[in-house]
């Protein structure tokens, strides 16, 4: 009996040892998973609608792979944008179907916190402070502003974005033309070498209009 107890002995270890390998392998799996999923999810702001919008998402390696998605739901209307609108400086009008993000959290995003984010929080303060010193002032800056924002051309929105970053200094009508007409130049000039035909093309005849002997490249 002894004998072939220590005969079968060894004819277990194989299946032994595979079954503990699997079991190890699973466990490293498991952990590397749980290491590498994030929660996270994307907001975004309609700058035509005035309308927030946002969804979760679950990701995993680094957020470059989305495995889950909520589905789109409306978010409350942001204070600043309340504000604005109760006070007769902005409203709402058809929609475009535009998106632009607030907020992109997951580790693929760099700088999760978008233009948006900034003056939604960190500059929303300052900006109704600023309206409030001068309402007929701020009733022509949120006018230009949104007007550029919800243009059709890249060069247009980000002198409004660049409006919305600066404007706050001006403190009469004349700089603040000033300060329109200087964003626009910058950016009709960036964008008069635009990869895109139509944007290119656009940027060359409105910066034909502001600099008329500066024209050529």
């Amino acid at each position: 009996m002894t004998t072939d107890a220590n005969t079968l002995a060894p004819g277990k270890r194989p299946w032994l040892r595979r079954f503990w390998l699997t079991i190890f392998s699973a466990a490293i799996l498991f952990v590397l998973f749980i290491y590498f999923i994030e929660a996270g999810g994307r907001t975004e702001f309609n700058p035509h609608t005035l309308q927030s919008r946002g969804r979760r998402e679950t990701t995993i390696w680094h957020g470059n792979i989305t495995i889950h998605q909520t589905p789109i739901h409306g978010l409350p209307e942001e204070r600043l944008i309340s504000e604005l609108i109760s006070r007769g400086l902005v409203e709402p009008v058809q929609d475009q179907n535009r998106w632009d993000t607030i907020s992109h959290w997951n580790s693929a995003w760099k700088d999760g916190d978008g233009f948006w984010h900034d003056i939604f929080t960190r500059r929303r303060s300052t900006l109704l402070e600023w309206s409030d010193a001068d309402p007929e002032l701020a009733k022509n800056f949120w006018s230009a502003a949104f007007r550029y924002l919800r243009a059709d051309y890249e060069c247009d929105r980000q002198s409004g974005r660049d409006l919305l970053l600066m404007g706050h200094r001006v403190e009469d009508r004349a700089s603040l033309d000033r300060l329109i007409r200087d964003c626009r130049v910058g950016n009709l000039l960036w964008a008069r070498h635009s990869d895109d035909p139509a944007e290119r093309a656009y940027a060359e005849a409105e910066y034909q209009k502001l600099w008329p002997r500066k024209s050529r490249r």
